[in-house]
């Protein structure tokens, strides 16, 4: 009996220490991927080159279109995920996007081989830049220990996001295809945040007013520059969303990815058709 209490006893500290971790919230996260139709790739590590040092990122996700009558076409879209428990809300600080950011859109970043054409214009206007950007950001009430508040744990996230994607874009297995290779191929890249919290958007309303409101999605610009990294010209779109919005954010993607898809297709071949993997 006292062998049994003993057990139970090990049993339950095991289990409240797992619940305190971060794997129970990846795993939810994870199925609702799984759910609507993503593939997931658990706990990848990557170089982080401004540390020297190996570190992991909580999911790669994977949307694959592909064909393979007469000539294999394989277009593979890859969210790069972050995931975050927010005890105290996340605000962002926005402005309006400007049309020179509307024009551009979303940054198109990705590898691809021997495509007819550049697939970059597929890609325009896949996804519409928000008329208001996240600028800045902070973590709403909580401050540190010198007084300021802080924006360190949104910003490692956003860093460590974007590294992340930059490790799969470097180290994809299209950059190492020889030249007499034959196949179709591209993979798309794309750094998100789930944040199983709150988030706030602060913003100037047209009387210089200070507005805040609570929403579930932001677009924030962010523009990681780093001698030990590649300098993208127009930087980066991260998208910041709740846990709650996360199914709603993954069936828009679909239908705007099944659409860059068409238009490849229609491009490339008119022949061929596309069969979701699995």
């Amino acid at each position: 009996m006292c062998s049994e209490n003993k057990e139970a006893e090990i049993y339950s500290k095991v289990l409240k220490s797992i619940k305190k971790s971060g794997f129970p919230l990846e795993l939810k996260i994870s199925n609702i991927f799984l759910k609507n139709g993503w593939g997931v790739e658990y706990n990848n590590y990557f170089i982080d080159h401004d540390l020297k040092k190996g570190r992991e990122i909580d999911l790669i996700a994977d949307y694959t279109k592909m064909t393979d009558s007469n000539e294999y076409l394989e277009l593979d879209f890859k969210l790069i995920i972050e995931i975050k428990q927010a005890e105290t809300p996340w605000i962002f600080i926005s402005t309006p996007s400007t049309d020179f950011e509307k024009f551009l859109g979303f940054p198109v970043i990705r590898q691809e081989k021997n495509f007819k054409e550049n697939v970059y214009l597929s890609f325009r206007n896949n996804q519409k830049v928000n008329g208001r950007l996240a600028r800045s950001f902070f973590v709403g009430l909580k401050s540190n220990k010198r007084g300021n508040t802080k924006k360190d744990k949104i910003f490692e996230a956003l860093c460590k996001v974007v590294k992340a994607l930059e490790h799969s874009y470097e180290s994809s297995y299209i950059k190492e295809i020889k030249k007499n290779h034959k196949d179709k191929l591209l993979e798309y890249y794309e750094p998100i945040i789930v944040v199983d919290g709150k988030l706030f958007e602060a913003y100037l309303d047209s009387k210089e007013e200070l507005i805040l409101k609570k929403t579930e999605y932001m677009q924030v610009s962010f523009n990681y520059l780093s001698p030990n990294y590649k300098n993208r010209q127009n930087g980066y779109m991260v998208q910041v969303m709740t846990k709650n919005y996360l199914t709603e954010f993954l069936n828009k993607r679909h239908k705007e990815f099944d659409i860059v898809a068409n238009k490849i297709l229609r491009i490339e071949s008119k022949h061929e058709e596309f069969i979701k993997r699995g």
